[in-house]
Protein backbone atom coordinates (compact mmCIF):
# COMPACT_ATOMS: atom_id res chain seq x y z
CA UNK A 1 0.00 0.00 0.00
CA UNK A 2 1.60 3.27 -1.09
CA UNK A 3 1.68 5.81 1.68
CA UNK A 4 -0.15 9.14 1.17
CA UNK A 5 2.54 10.82 3.27
CA UNK A 6 5.71 12.37 1.94
CA UNK A 7 8.89 10.44 2.67
CA UNK A 8 10.15 13.19 4.98
CA UNK A 9 7.13 12.84 7.26
CA UNK A 10 7.48 9.04 7.29
CA UNK A 11 11.16 9.44 8.20
CA UNK A 12 10.22 11.77 11.07
CA UNK A 13 7.77 9.18 12.44
CA UNK A 14 10.42 6.43 12.14
CA UNK A 15 13.00 8.64 13.84
CA UNK A 16 10.60 9.39 16.70
CA UNK A 17 9.92 5.67 17.13
CA UNK A 18 13.65 4.88 17.12
CA UNK A 19 14.53 7.60 19.62
CA UNK A 20 11.61 6.81 21.92
CA UNK A 21 9.99 10.22 21.53
CA UNK A 22 7.02 9.02 19.49
CA UNK A 23 3.74 10.47 20.74
CA UNK A 24 0.69 8.88 19.17
CA UNK A 25 -1.67 11.83 19.79
CA UNK A 26 0.72 14.39 18.33
CA UNK A 27 1.36 12.27 15.25
CA UNK A 28 -2.39 11.73 14.81
CA UNK A 29 -3.03 15.48 14.94
CA UNK A 30 -0.26 16.17 12.39
CA UNK A 31 -1.69 13.57 10.03
CA UNK A 32 -5.23 14.87 10.43
CA UNK A 33 -4.00 18.43 9.75
CA UNK A 34 -2.37 17.19 6.56
CA UNK A 35 -5.77 16.08 5.27
CA UNK A 36 -6.28 12.50 6.44
CA UNK A 37 -9.37 11.37 8.29
CA UNK A 38 -8.97 9.86 11.77
CA UNK A 39 -9.30 6.20 10.75
CA UNK A 40 -6.85 6.52 7.85
CA UNK A 41 -4.34 8.34 10.07
CA UNK A 42 -4.65 5.68 12.76
CA UNK A 43 -4.14 2.83 10.25
CA UNK A 44 -1.21 4.61 8.64
CA UNK A 45 0.49 5.21 11.99
CA UNK A 46 -0.02 1.60 13.02
CA UNK A 47 1.35 0.33 9.71
CA UNK A 48 4.41 2.61 9.76
CA UNK A 49 5.14 1.82 13.42
CA UNK A 50 4.75 -1.93 12.87
CA UNK A 51 7.00 -1.93 9.79
CA UNK A 52 9.67 0.15 11.49
CA UNK A 53 9.69 -1.98 14.63
CA UNK A 54 10.03 -5.07 12.46
CA UNK A 55 13.00 -3.46 10.66
CA UNK A 56 14.63 -2.63 14.00
CA UNK A 57 14.04 -6.17 15.25
CA UNK A 58 15.56 -7.66 12.09
CA UNK A 59 18.61 -5.38 12.39
CA UNK A 60 19.13 -6.37 16.03
CA UNK A 61 18.78 -10.05 15.12
CA UNK A 62 21.35 -9.73 12.34
CA UNK A 63 23.72 -7.92 14.71
CA UNK A 64 23.38 -10.68 17.33
CA UNK A 65 24.01 -13.36 14.70
CA UNK A 66 27.12 -11.51 13.49
CA UNK A 67 28.40 -11.23 17.07
CA UNK A 68 27.88 -14.96 17.57
CA UNK A 69 29.82 -15.75 14.41
CA UNK A 70 32.61 -13.40 15.53
CA UNK A 71 32.88 -15.18 18.87
CA UNK A 72 33.30 -18.48 17.05
CA UNK A 73 35.89 -16.83 14.81
CA UNK A 74 37.92 -15.71 17.84
CA UNK A 75 37.83 -19.18 19.35
CA UNK A 76 38.74 -20.98 16.11
CA UNK A 77 41.56 -18.56 15.31
CA UNK A 78 43.06 -18.73 18.78
CA UNK A 79 42.79 -22.51 19.01
CA UNK A 80 44.42 -23.02 15.61
CA UNK A 81 47.15 -20.52 16.47
CA UNK A 82 47.82 -22.15 19.86
CA UNK A 83 48.07 -25.72 18.56
CA UNK A 84 51.48 -25.23 16.98
CA UNK A 85 53.32 -23.79 19.97
CA UNK A 86 51.59 -25.91 22.60
CA UNK A 87 52.30 -29.19 20.81
CA UNK A 88 55.72 -28.02 19.59
CA UNK A 89 54.84 -28.36 15.90
CA UNK A 90 57.69 -27.11 13.71
CA UNK A 91 56.38 -28.07 10.24
CA UNK A 92 55.84 -25.16 7.88
CA UNK A 93 52.93 -27.03 6.30
CA UNK A 94 51.04 -26.93 9.62
CA UNK A 95 51.43 -23.18 9.89
CA UNK A 96 50.33 -22.74 6.29
CA UNK A 97 47.19 -24.83 6.98
CA UNK A 98 46.64 -22.93 10.24
CA UNK A 99 46.82 -19.62 8.35
CA UNK A 100 44.29 -20.90 5.81
CA UNK A 101 41.90 -22.01 8.57
CA UNK A 102 42.31 -18.67 10.36
CA UNK A 103 41.80 -16.76 7.10
CA UNK A 104 38.55 -18.60 6.39
CA UNK A 105 37.37 -18.02 9.97
CA UNK A 106 38.34 -14.33 9.73
CA UNK A 107 36.45 -13.97 6.46
CA UNK A 108 33.26 -15.50 7.82
CA UNK A 109 33.55 -13.65 11.11
CA UNK A 110 33.93 -10.28 9.41
CA UNK A 111 31.96 -10.51 6.18
CA UNK A 112 31.37 -6.76 6.34
CA UNK A 113 35.16 -6.15 6.56
CA UNK A 114 36.78 -9.26 5.06
CA UNK A 115 40.31 -7.88 4.55
CA UNK A 116 40.57 -6.82 8.20
CA UNK A 117 39.22 -10.16 9.42
CA UNK A 118 41.52 -12.22 7.24
CA UNK A 119 44.69 -10.27 7.95
CA UNK A 120 43.98 -9.99 11.67
CA UNK A 121 43.38 -13.74 11.97
CA UNK A 122 46.50 -14.61 9.98
CA UNK A 123 48.57 -12.26 12.14
CA UNK A 124 47.46 -14.07 15.29
CA UNK A 125 48.60 -17.38 13.76
CA UNK A 126 51.96 -15.85 12.79
CA UNK A 127 52.60 -13.91 16.00
CA UNK A 128 51.50 -16.43 18.62
CA UNK A 129 54.29 -18.98 17.94
CA UNK A 130 56.85 -16.17 17.89
CA UNK A 131 55.70 -14.62 21.16
CA UNK A 132 55.27 -18.05 22.75
CA UNK A 133 58.80 -19.16 21.88
CA UNK A 134 60.27 -15.80 22.87
CA UNK A 135 58.49 -15.72 26.23
CA UNK A 136 59.18 -19.32 27.20
CA UNK A 137 62.69 -19.68 25.76
CA UNK A 138 65.20 -20.87 28.32
CA UNK A 139 62.56 -21.62 30.94
CA UNK A 140 62.10 -25.08 32.35
CA UNK A 141 58.93 -24.44 34.33
CA UNK A 142 56.06 -22.04 34.24
CA UNK A 143 52.50 -21.65 35.45
CA UNK A 144 49.89 -22.59 32.87
CA UNK A 145 48.15 -19.24 33.14
CA UNK A 146 51.35 -17.60 31.90
CA UNK A 147 50.29 -18.69 28.41
CA UNK A 148 48.04 -15.62 28.43
CA UNK A 149 51.03 -13.28 28.25
CA UNK A 150 52.32 -14.43 24.84
CA UNK A 151 48.71 -14.78 23.68
CA UNK A 152 48.03 -11.14 24.50
CA UNK A 153 51.34 -10.14 22.92
CA UNK A 154 50.08 -11.76 19.71
CA UNK A 155 46.43 -10.71 19.84
CA UNK A 156 46.91 -7.03 20.64
CA UNK A 157 49.07 -6.15 17.58
CA UNK A 158 46.82 -8.28 15.35
CA UNK A 159 43.74 -6.46 16.63
CA UNK A 160 45.39 -3.07 16.11
CA UNK A 161 46.40 -3.96 12.54
CA UNK A 162 42.90 -5.30 11.80
CA UNK A 163 41.38 -2.08 13.17
CA UNK A 164 43.71 0.09 11.08
CA UNK A 165 42.92 -1.94 7.97
CA UNK A 166 39.21 -1.57 8.64
CA UNK A 167 39.70 2.20 8.93
CA UNK A 168 41.67 2.34 5.67
CA UNK A 169 39.58 0.02 3.51
CA UNK A 170 36.12 0.51 5.02
CA UNK A 171 35.91 4.14 6.20
CA UNK A 172 32.18 4.42 5.48
CA UNK A 173 31.30 1.52 7.78
CA UNK A 174 31.00 1.67 11.52
CA UNK A 175 34.20 0.20 13.02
Amino acid sequence: MPSPLPQQQLNEIRQDISSGTFLYETAMQKLMQSGLDEESARLLLLTVAKEHRKELFDQRLQKQNAEGVREVTYIVTFMVAALGPVFNIKAALWYFVAMLIAAVAGYYGYKDKPAAGIIGSILVVILLPITYNYYFSGRSSYIKIEFLIPALLAIIPAAIVAYLISLLFYPERKN
